[in-house]
């Protein structure tokens, strides 16, 4: 049996870890008009059709984020979010060629 040195448990690995990326801000893009033309809830589609580099998962995460941010728009905001960016915020008729437009 291997001694790790007191530790308790064995190291673990890193490699199996993701390294968790930022959102841009034109996948937070992609992802508003998505939700715009997708069903609510429908992660997948929005996933396959707007933002194939994310998960159904980190598209619902990102969802579940965005809405508690927009319900709760804090007044004194000390740093920019990339939640501050709102479909009013951009042109919904600039949809870029590989999305899907038939549902």
């Amino acid at each position: 049996m291997p001694n790790y040195l007191n530790h308790s448990t064995p190291p673990v690995s890193k490699s199996h870890h993701k390294r968790y990326e930022r959102w841009t801000e034109n996948e937070h893009r992609l992802f508003l008009i998505g939700l715009q033309n997708c069903s609510p809830g429908d992660w997948k589609s929005i996933s396959k059709r707007y933002i194939p580099s994310k998960t159904s998962t980190q598209i619902a995460s990102h969802a579940q984020k965005y809405m508690h941010y927009q319900n709760g728009l804090k007044k004194n905001k000390k740093r920019k979010s990339i939640h501050d960016v709102t479909l009013d915020d951009i042109n919904t008729s600039v949809v870029p060629s590989f999305i899907n437009q038939e549902q």
